[in-house]
């Protein structure tokens, strides 16, 4: 898929819906897009992101700002989940000069002191619950997502974002098993099961209408 932009800005937006949609992302997996470009591009406006690193250490705790490499050029703090030992905290990053290098990443922040506990990049797809519990990741998970459908307009701009390359059959679909769980939580199916695979901690299977693994 090919987004047009001609503005710093509207290519940053354009990365951010990029690596949402089209890649699960931090998973690896690249998925084709249906819906029409001047639809997407019109969506992906909507997203509000830290345009530079300084704005988004600002949304961000100074006891995380060790672990935001001075590589990163922007990005946006999704979520937070607190337990009685931790804080965590799901982030989007923007890495370096290329504004579709897009990752997201769960950070810990224990005795004032931050871990990065999931992968920024991996040649392998993978679960964030190869690395955490689901009482974590899941909460994490269902925040952003609603987050996102405030400000995509309603969750049938969400769908559109994130579900509109299911069901076609010429290509595999891949989804992670917290991905589903939370979008069960938001009432969110997905529209087919053709081509559908779920990346698990326990490896990729095929999905059979049901997120518990």
């Amino acid at each position: 898929m090919k987004i047009l932009a001609t503005t710093y800005q509207a290519f940053k937006l354009a990365a951010v819906a990029f690596s949402l949609t089209i890649f699960s992302t931090s998973y690896g997996i690249a998925q084709p897009i249906q819906t029409d470009e001047s639809v997407q591009l019109d969506l992906v406006k909507r997203i509000k992101i830290a345009k530079t690193r300084t704005e988004l250490l600002s949304l961000l705790p100074q006891t995380m700002h060790p672990c935001i490499s001075s590589q990163v050029t922007g990005g946006k703090l999704w979520s937070t989940f607190r337990s009685t030992e931790a804080t965590y905290y799901l982030i989007g990053l923007f890495l370096g000069n290329d504004y579709y290098n897009y990752t997201e990443a769960i950070v810990e922040i224990k005795s004032r002191n931050c871990q990065i506990l999931t992968p920024l990049s991996s040649e392998e797809p993978f679960s964030y619950l190869s690395y955490l519990n689901e009482e974590i990741v899941i909460p994490l998970l269902v925040d952003k997502y609603q987050k996102e459908i405030t400000e995509l307009g309603g969750i049938d701009n969400f769908k559109k974002r994130h579900l509109s390359h299911f069901g076609d059959p010429s290509w595999e679909h891949y989804i992670t098993t917290e991905k589903l769980k939370a979008y069960a939580r938001l009432g969110i199916e997905i529209p087919s099961e053709t081509n559908v695979f779920v990346i698990s901690p326990y490896g990729i299977f095929p999905y059979v209408s049901s997120p518990e693994r």
